[in-house]
């Protein structure tokens, strides 16, 4: 058993190294867990474009509706693995500035994957798990649907202030 450590919890004593492909090159980057402070601010990203909301439902159960600007959750989506790549990575010539100048895309994706996965941040099972129940949701058009819906746009159904490329979703809990 291992003794915890200042080192150990701001995830300096532990790192393993990722496998990429660079200019036709396999290389390796050395990786970390994130620590606290900036795991948090690399899951605040990936909350962008998603509200939840709650009002009271029928026979007292609470209605959530949740609703999702695509452009803007795909920003957050992008911010997030940049910061994740730049937080996670051992050498500190990766800062986020050289990660969004230099780092091709497909590099900047595997490394994230990986910080993520290392540091807790997304768990692979459970999200293929909720993909896979939510399957039937999905009426091909990008956006999901309740399915006690009529059939059609479901932005229609939204709010008049409400950007058309939103998804909304409503649940009882």
């Amino acid at each position: 058993m291992a003794k915890l450590t200042k080192d150990l919890l701001m995830g300096d004593a532990y790192t393993t190294t990722v496998k990429a492909v660079v200019s036709g090159q396999e290389v390796d980057v050395e990786i970390k867990p994130l620590n606290g402070p900036d795991s948090s601010r690399v899951e605040e990203w990936l909350q962008e474009g998603n509200t939840m909301k709650g009002r009271p439902g029928r026979n007292g159960k609470m209605q959530q509706e949740m609703s999702m600007d695509l452009k803007k959750n795909a920003k957050g989506q992008k911010e997030s693995d940049i910061l994740a790549c730049a937080y996670g990575t051992v050498d500190s010539d990766f800062n986020e500035k050289f990660i969004r100048e230099h780092w091709p895309n497909h590099l900047i994706k595997t490394v994230a994957s990986e910080v993520k996965d290392l540091s807790g941040i997304t768990n692979k099972a459970e999200i293929e798990r909720f993909r896979n129940e939510q399957s039937g949701d999905s009426d091909g058009s990008g956006e999901l649907v309740h399915s006690d819906l009529p059939s059609g746009d479901s932005a229609e159904r939204a709010d008049d202030d409400e950007p058309a490329a939103e998804a909304h979703s409503d649940s009882s809990v």
